[in-house]
């Protein structure tokens, strides 16, 4: 785990979440993406010069998927947010 920063981006599917995340490691494919909602299925976290991590959550809203599993990725995503060790006092939006 480490005491690393945690920076998350949460939004809408198919935003471009995962593309941010590959344009600023200057990596095209670390981390999936598709021009369909839904391709982040689990919470992905990148390590980024032994100084932060990245974590790329799971979209919301419209992606193609089944209630069970838009019901799912909302749980990963609520998990995440209420349960990390930093808490929620060090959870700034920007």
């Amino acid at each position: 785990k480490g005491d690393f920063v945690e920076i998350a981006l949460i939004g809408i599917s198919n935003v471009g979440k995962s593309s941010f995340v590959n344009n600023l490691l200057q990596r095209k494919n670390i981390a999936r993406t598709s021009s369909k909602p839904g391709k982040t299925r689990t919470i992905n976290f990148y390590k980024i010069n032994d100084s932060f991590r990245l974590v790329d959550l799971p979209g919301y809203g419209y992606a193609k998927a089944s209630k069970t599993d838009m019901e799912k990725w909302a749980d990963l995503i609520n998990d995440y947010l209420e349960t990390r060790e930093q808490g929620m006092n060090h959870h700034r939006r920007i």
